[in-house]
Order: structure tokens, then C-alpha cells, then sequence
């Protein structure tokens, strides 16, 4: 009996001591706000899905994300990203998998250089299309730079920059399963975000 307490007390104290070098416990939420400015081309011929007549016009498009996933290492974390993107008539909502890495940390710990990296597929679970058009997502890749500035109690304020790129394909005048044209979009935006972390 007192072997078997022995070897249970051994393998209590080596699980404690593994749990306690082990960072999946720390959860991870990075919530963000921003705009998606870009230069965009419009086919001023509705007839056309091919832009042979087109104008450049500018946009600012909103964008909401959000970030959930556990701390592996000191500075790295990854998990699952979700967000809502408007571009103009299309709403995208994209899923991808993030990663955020500390870049460059102060030794005073008042401000980090974050990186951060997020890969997936916009669907259209929020557009809603008429009934002779059908827009359908594609895929998403988001990479971004920006600063992590610390508060007590773990919680931080973060400002990032970077680059956005999303696919969508527009099939037009649908009827019976078929549509008369189809029309590929390449969102490629630069992507200004303000958010919060903890």
C-alpha cells in the first residue's frame, strides 16, 4: 500500500510540475475595429462582365475581427479567426486560422512589436443576394504588423497595420441553375485596425 501511495504521490508531483510549464492554459481574445481603404475598379458596362469600360473610384469599407486562441509559447499564440468585412454591396464573413507572435518586446514592457498572420475562406453567410445574382467567398489571407501596448492585469491596447487580400465570385442573371456570366473579385485592401486584448 504504501509503494502504490509512493508511486501516486510521483506521478501527482511530475503532472504538477508539467501542467505548471505548460502556457495552453492561457487563453488568448483580441478584439479589433477598423477600415479596409482601397482603390477599386467598376465596370461601367452592366452588360459586360468583362471590364471593358471601367472607373477607379476610392473606398473605405469597415471591418470587425476577432481573435480566439491559447498561448503556446511566451510570445506566440495561435487559434481561430472570425470577422465581418463590407465591401460596398458584398458582406463577406471570413474564418481562418491566426497566429500572433511578439516581434520585438522593450525591456521596460510599456510596448511590444506584434506580428501577426491569419489564413482562411470569407464565406457569405451574411450577403444577401437578389434573385438574379449569387455571390459566393473565397479565400482570405491577412497579414498585419502593429503595437501591443500593456495594461495592468494582463489586458492590452493594440493599433495594427496591414494587408488584405479576399476572393469572391459573382454569378449574375442566374436562371434555372444557370447564370449568363460570372464575374471574379480580388478584394486587395490595406487594413487599419484598432483593438483590445486579453
Amino acid at each position: 500500500m504504501k509503494k502504490i501511495l509512493c508511486v501516486f504521490l510521483l506521478l501527482t508531483e511530475m503532472a504538477i510540475g508539467q501542467e505548471k510549464k505548460t502556457i495552453w492554459s492561457k487563453f488568448v481574445n483580441i478584439t479589433e475595429f477598423g477600415v479596409l481603404p482601397g482603390r477599386v475598379r467598376y465596370n461601367t458596362d452592366t452588360w459586360s462582365a468583362t471590364p471593358i469600360n471601367f472607373e477607379v473610384r476610392t473606398r473605405l469599407s469597415p471591418t470587425i475581427q476577432m481573435f480566439n486562441g491559447f498561448q503556446i509559447k511566451p510570445k506566440t499564440a495561435v487559434g481561430l479567426t472570425v470577422g465581418i468585412d463590407g465591401y460596398n454591396n458584398t458582406v463577406l464573413m471570413p474564418f481562418a486560422l491566426g497566429l500572433r507572435q511578439t516581434l520585438l518586446k522593450k525591456p521596460d514592457k510599456k510596448a511590444e512589436i506584434l506580428g501577426s498572420l491569419d489564413v482562411g475562406y470569407g464565406t457569405t453567410l451574411l450577403q444577401l443576394d437578389n434573385s438574379t445574382k449569387l455571390t459566393r467567398g473565397g479565400l482570405m489571407a491577412n497579414p498585419m504588423v502593429g503595437y501591443r501596448i500593456p495594461n495592468r492585469g494582463g489586458s492590452a491596447w493594440l493599433i495594427n497595420f496591414g494587408y488584405k487580400h479576399q476572393q469572391a465570385t459573382v454569378d449574375k442573371n442566374i436562371t434555372q441553375e444557370e447564370f449568363n456570366s460570372q464575374e471574379k473579385r480580388y478584394y486587395n485592401r490595406f487594413v487599419f485596425r484598432f483593438g483590445f486584448q486579453f
